[in-house]
């Protein structure tokens, strides 16, 4: 009986819908795994999980699995997934207990053009000679000798990410760069350490901040490896080579341009012998092997094998392990700088008034205050001072005085700080805050209570124009007028009788980490006292400058405030992350900081940025005003008394 070709499709049909029956029926049933739990669909066909890996949702997917199913999953036919800790010495053991390498996925990656192994896909005997080889690489010794290499990278991305930073719309630098992507810089710095260390070849990426032509390619090989966890599907060998036919043109084109330019780099950086001015891994990798027996020498084949494998391994999944740490440690500092606005506003019952001060002006040195600044770069600032009115329930109006200024006579001043003075010349202190209350409408006597930020000369005024009012200082500030800071902070001087004949107080001590105490509360980062007890006015406890360090918030409608930040910071650009606090060596040798505590200025620095930062993301409106900020004051004329801020 002849069969025509209709006949023929049926029985194919046929024949293959039986066989997809019955493998169907043998997988969820009769299968080895069959009792491990799982999708289902999953577990009785390829398919799933072939899409899936082209997709690049199969780690995502699985996850899920283990999420329903717990920490065993059978997530294809002959597959299964762990998550219990135990099982990784079992899988992944040494010596007797090791598992063999799954040839259907191992097999299919080819990382030298003759394909040699790497220590990725080496197995049984190969394994331990090719570790042994690579170990001289990362030796404590070759670990300090290329810790120069990456240094040299990091600095480089530390300098282009402030570069990027000045040009930012509304930097000190003026430009319109925009939003600077790290992943892509975290990328470049890796591909250019990784290529100094495998190859002994930077690629540039950072000197250019664009990608090197490999590491362009990089990309779509990178993508190939989809195609790879989906050809690991069956237990046919055919199988995978028929599925091979799938990867797009491109991206096998890539993959072979991608070899012969590792294989290229190498057969070159070979030839250079062991460079050692230059210790990179392959420099290693030969005197490790020469003073080895020949056996574990590693042949060129596999030597770019390994040079290619540590360039896809160390420099991609090192970016953006970087990228997703910086993503979840800004997300944390975000939340809790937001928590703290959210809980200030719910706190609040009332609102202030705010009016800026002139308190006179003088001349800083920049190159004191901020990194890379010249001894010749200098600056006129003014010296601010704030006049915060509160009005209670029963219409009791209370005038604060947030510091005072300059000194309205400066031979008032000590004999150590008239010397001082000499250096900060042009120097002008009038108006002084007493005269602006004054052309403002209101006299010394309004002031009900002065809160000094710190006891530096520029913000301590005249205290003796304000005698029927209470002063208020931070813990430790009356001690540091007492007693002064030590020789590393020989550039500051306190004025002893500065209180005499006054009413003055300090805050109570801020309390440790993590407790409320003595009027202080603990919110978010921030260790802050409700002045007037309704929310309206909070003093913060902000170390580092000086002990006793205080800056104030202030409400002035819902879901608006001002953050006055005393000499936290000295200039907008370090809020910025532009500069650094400045370091300088004085006259002995020793290093000296304007601040006394440089790494508690540097958080409390850092508190003020997040809050900012949170402010600009959820709808407050934050106005950070520093003492010495002439932008502002050149900015807001209307904010200066009788006008509001």
């Amino acid at each position: 009986m002849n069969m025509d070709t209709a006949d023929w499709i049926v029985v194919i049909f046929f024949g293959f819908a039986t066989y997809a029956a019955f493998s169907i029926i043998y997988n969820l049933y009769l299968h080895p795994l069959s009792l491990f739990p799982g999708p289902r669909l999953w577990q009785c066909s390829y398919i799933p999980r072939f899409l899936a890996a082209v997709r690049g949702d199969l780690d995502a997917d699985i996850k899920a699995f283990h999420e329903h199913h717990g920490e065993v999953v059978r997530y294809s036919p002959n597959e299964l997934s762990f998550t219990a800790p135990e099982a990784w010495k079992d899988i992944y053991g040494f010596r007797d207990h090791a598992l063999v390498k799954d040839p259907s996925f191992y097999g299919l990656i080819h990382l030298s053009r003759d394909r040699s192994h790497s220590i990725f896909t080496a197995d049984g005997a190969q394994h331990p000679r090719v570790r042994k080889a690579l170990s001289y690489a990362f030796a404590e010794r070759a670990l300090r000798d290329q810790e120069p290499y990456v240094t040299k990278s990091v600095d480089l991305l530390m300098l282009k990410l402030r570069e990027l930073a000045a040009s930012r719309p509304g930097s000190s630098g003026g430009g319109s760069s925009g939003v600077v992507d790290l992943v892509e810089w975290y990328n470049f710095t890796t591909f250019d350490i990784i290529g100094e260390l495998a190859i002994a070849q930077s690629f540039g990426c950072l000197r250019g901040g664009r990608y090197h032509e490999w590491v362009r390619g990089f990309w779509d090989v990178n993508k190939l490896g989809a195609y790879v966890r989906a050809l690991a599907v069956s237990t046919y060998a055919a199988f995978p080579q028929l599925l091979r036919q799938l990867a797009p043109k491109s991206l096998k084109d890539a993959r072979r341009r991608h070899l012969e330019y590792v294989g290229r780099s190498t057969e070159r950086r070979l030839n250079e012998g062991e460079l050692r001015e230059k210790p990179d891994f392959i420099s290693y990798v030969l005197a490790g092997g020469r003073d080895e027996e020949q056996q574990q020498h590693l042949t060129p084949g596999e030597v770019e094998a390994n040079a290619n494998f540590l360039l896809l391994a160390g420099t991609e999944t090192t970016a953006t392990a970087l990228a997703g740490t910086t993503y979840y440690l800004l997300e944390k500092m975000s939340a809790a700088a937001y928590s703290v606005l959210e809980a200030l506003e719910k706190r609040a019952t009332n609102i202030v008034k705010a009016s800026a001060l002139n308190g006179g002006t003088f001349t800083l040195p920049l190159n004191v205050f901020i990194s890379g600044a010249s001894e010749m770069d200098r600056s006129l600032v003014p010296t601010l001072s704030f006049l915060i009115v509160h009005d209670d329930d029963h219409g009791q109006r209370t005038n604060i005085l947030f510091d005072l200024g300059l000194r309205r006579n400066v031979e008032d001043y000590i004999v150590p700080v008239k010397k001082h003075i000499q250096f900060r010349q042009p120097m002008n202190t009038l108006p002084d805050v007493r005269q602006s209350l004054i052309d403002g409408g209101l006299n010394p006597s309004d002031i009900a209570h002065v809160i000094i930020s710190h006891v530096h000369w520029d913000h301590t005024g005249t205290p003796s124009d304000y005698p029927q009012a209470q002063f208020w200082v931070g813990s430790g500030a009356l001690n540091v007028l007492k007693d002064g800071l030590g020789s590393h902070m020989s550039h500051s001087h306190f004025e002893s009788e500065l209180f005499s004949d006054l009413n003055v107080k300090e805050f109570p001590k801020p309390p440790l980490d993590g407790e409320n105490g003595d009027g202080w509360e603990k919110l978010g980062n921030f260790c802050v006292h409700d002045f007037k007890g309704d929310g309206s006015v909070w003093v913060v406890d902000a170390p580092g400058h000086l002990p006793g360090h205080v800056n104030l918030l202030a409400r002035l409608a819902p879901k608006r405030w001002i953050y006055l930040v005393g000499d936290a910071c000295h200039d907008r650009r370090l809020l910025t992350g532009e500069r650094e606090i400045a370091e300088w060596k004085d006259s002995e040798g020793r290093f000296c900081c304007i601040h006394a505590d440089k790494k508690a200025a540097v958080a409390t620095l850092a508190r003020i940025r997040d809050l900012q930062a949170a402010a600009e993301q959820s709808g407050f409106e934050l106005e950070v005003i520093l003492a010495h900020g002439m932008d502002w004051a050149k900015a807001h004329p209307e904010a200066f008394l009788p006008g509001t801020v």
